[in-house]
Formats: structure tokens, sequence, C-alpha cells
């Protein structure tokens, strides 16, 4: 277990279980329990074990900012972007600002490059 978790070994344990099975894993609870303590220490724990982890963490200040936290999240994935259709290509950089373009696209787009990212990484 983490240093940083000191006298939680059994939240962590338990995570780190719910963590390998099948389905979402949801960390909540009021502010100041230490759930972003516990969700770096199991993203750590993740990297170190060769998972690929995707994160993000939004702020107030990007709530007029629809797609920032998403181009965190697909931000390692860049490279892949190149490989996708042109509609999910065009989108996915639009996204992770790294492209410029005057089309317009559909959000369906940018959730579909999004599942090809993810798939092309799971």
């Amino acid at each position: 277990m983490p240093r940083s978790l000191v006298g939680r070994d059994d939240l962590f344990d338990l995570a780190w279980r719910t963590l390998g099975e099948p389905g979402p894993v949801l960390l909540e609870g009021p502010a100041g329990i230490g759930k972003t303590t516990l969700l770096r220490a199991l993203v750590t724990e993740a990297t170190r074990a060769g998972w690929s982890v995707l994160t993000c963490a939004p702020t107030e200040c990007e709530t007029d900012l629809p797609f920032a936290a998403l181009a965190d999240l697909l931000r390692p994935l860049a490279d892949l972007v190149v490989d996708l259709p042109r509609p999910q290509r065009v989108a996915a950089e639009v996204v992770l600002l790294t492209g410029d373009s005057d089309e317009t696209f559909d959000e369906r787009v940018v959730g579909a490059a999004t599942r090809t990212l993810l798939e092309a990484v799971s």
C-alpha cells in the first residue's frame, strides 16, 4: 500500500480488488475524507502494474470548455488519432487542439472517436 494512505490499508485493498472486477468503480463521500488521495494511490498502483491509465481532473473554471476534460483524458492516445477515419480524426484533433478545422462535426463523431481510441488501448 502506498505510504500516502497510512491507516487505510483495508480501503485501498477493497478499491484495488474492485478495480480488478468488470464494471465501474465509484469513489464517493463528503469533502475532505481522502477520495483524491485514494484515487491518486490507485492510479499510481495501476500504472506500476502496467495498466493503461487515463485520467482527467476538470476544474470549475473549465465548465465553459466542453472538451477540456476529454482532451486531458485522450491526450496520451494522441498518436493513435492519425489512424482514425477522417470524420473521427478531425473531431479528435479539434478536441485535442492539435488540428484546425472549419468543418462542423456532430458530437456523436466525438463520441465515436473517443470510443475508437479507448478500444484501441483496451
